[in-house]
């Protein structure tokens, strides 16, 4: 539960930092295309989405009821993971596809908004590597 708690934090932390530096970057909207701005934004919205509803929505169901939410909590994960994989894909392909001129501007101008999808990009790996673990658990009867 403590795990919990600190998952809507954390996810609330991040939200407040993005929409911060979104406030921050505003005219960055339009400079070397969209992609970067807009995929910070879905983010944030994401993180707001997952520490006002669905995680306090699990806390929730974990004290009421442990057998019956199983099903529900378990399905309420692969909808978060799967909202969450697709996002850091989009943010993935935003850093990789933009070109060296681009990534100087942000890096001089809009700093906070380049290490912000920086991280984007290294949280989703490190996701990746936890879900690829947990799965590989699951299948050799770990868990």
């Amino acid at each position: 539960m403590a795990s919990t708690r600190c998952s809507i934090i954390v996810t609330l932390a991040l939200g407040i930092t993005e929409a911060v530096i979104l406030v921050e970057t505003k005219a960055s909207r339009n400079i070397c295309g969209p992609a970067i701005w807009s995929c910070i934004l879905a983010f944030c919205i994401w993180r707001f989405i997952l520490a006002c509803i669905v995680l306090p929505r699990e806390l929730r169901t974990r004290r009421l009821n442990q057998e019956a939410d199983n099903i529900y909590i378990k399905k309420y994960y692969i909808i978060t993971y799967s909202i969450s994989i697709s996002l850091w894909i989009w943010a993935t392909v935003c850093y990789y596809d933009t070109d060296i001129e681009c990534q100087n501007l942000y890096n001089n101008k809009y700093t906070n908004l380049w290490k912000m999808i920086t991280m984007e990009v290294i949280l989703g790996y490190i996701s990746m590597a936890i879900l690829a673990l947990v799965v590989w658990m699951i299948c050799c009867k770990c868990i």
